[in-house]
């Protein structure tokens, strides 16, 4: 979804998809749930930091210096320090890096979220604290953005939003993905339904302010109830109807290994479709004008393809040659997920 969205679909379609990154960050809890294992938490982040940060900062030097040798081939400018230092240290924006930020600082806070699910046994308490904690988030938003002006409020939006505003509300859907394997049945329809609610609330709310429809994509940077309505409607729908969804994949679209390899290397199959964006939307492409489906399947096939190729030659030639276990697992982790 997120690929497809990089692919300048229509606007109805980019409506649809715009579910992709709080199911990543809801599935990302209900899989910590089911793996974490008790550790210092020094040794925990540092784990994380290989497996999130190393990965990115590996890939954007490569992009990097493919660029500054062939300059012609994207039309970027790397040489501004200020968007060299936001990209690596994930603080804005450019070269979709920022939804690795939302990764990184949720799996900052993940093992104490994780025993504060343990600690609080009602779905029903767990889900209402969830949903105030949002509430409150979102007056705090709404608040800095009416009466923090001028520098202040330049310092806010520059040091604080690209953090607080980000590891808040996501750490709320973080939390709901960590419930949701052990949650009742019940509990699920009302967490679809009331998401629905909120949802239908501010949908017709803006409808009537602004006489026409608002895309939930407007309210996404810093992320707000009405975009997190939609995205927990949808995720929630996907949920209920997984087991069903999963059937049909690997017993009659016999695709259960391809979704395994996609699973276990999202990160570098994500990495690898930024340059093929980057390239499809240069000046030397970009006349063609190619259908969003022609885009979408190019990045999609190339970006796979290359991961495939990376995985294939780091297992093969690369870690047969290495007899270190700890480098072993440190090249495995960076590389192949």
């Amino acid at each position: 979804m997120i690929i497809l969205a990089h692919s300048e679909p229509n606007q109805l379609i980019f409506q649809l998809r715009n579910f992709d990154v709080p199911l990543i960050v809801l599935l990302s809890g209900a899989s910590f749930g089911l793996s974490f294992k008790s550790e210092p938490y020094i040794q925990y982040v540092w784990k994380r930091i290989k497996r999130l940060l190393f990965p990115t900062w590996i890939f954007l030097t490569i992009y990097f210096i493919c660029i500054k040798l062939n300059p012609s081939l994207l039309d970027i400018d790397i040489n501004n320090l200020d968007v060299l230092f936001s990209t690596y240290f994930l603080i804005n924006g450019s070269f979709y890096t920022w939804i690795i930020r939302v990764f990184l600082l949720v799996a900052l806070i993940a093992p104490f979220i994780y025993q504060w699910h343990l600690n609080i046994k009602k779905d029903n308490y767990y889900l209402t604290f969830l949903f105030l904690i949002l509430l409150g988030y979102e007056i705090i938003k709404i608040f800095t953005s009416i009466y923090l002006t001028g520098d202040v409020g330049k310092i806010i939006n520059f040091y604080v939003v690209p953090y607080l505003f980000y590891i808040i509300p996501y750490s709320v859907i973080f939390a709901l993905g960590l419930r949701i394997n052990s949650m009742k049945s019940k509990s699920n329809y009302v967490v679809l339904a009331f998401s629905f609610i909120v949802f239908c609330g501010f949908l017709l709310f803006f409808g009537i302010k602004e006489h026409t429809f608002i895309p939930t994509q407007t309210y996404k940077y810093p992320p707000s109830i009405y975009y997190f309505s939609y995205a927990v409607f949808i995720s929630m729908i996907l949920w209920i109807s997984s087991h069903r969804i999963w059937t049909y994949i690997s017993q009659y679209l016999l695709l259960k290994q391809f979704i395994l390899f996609f699973a276990r290397n999202t990160l570098w199959i994500y990495l690898w479709h930024i340059p093929i964006i980057g390239i499809l939307g240069s000046h030397m492409l970009k006349n063609l004008h190619l259908h969003f489906l022609i885009k979408y399947f190019s990045i999609y096939v190339i970006a796979v393809t290359i991961t495939f190729i990376q995985v294939w030659f780091i297992q093969s030639f690369v870690l047969p040659k290495i007899n270190n276990i700890q480098m072993q697992k440190n090249i495995k982790t960076i590389f192949t997920g």
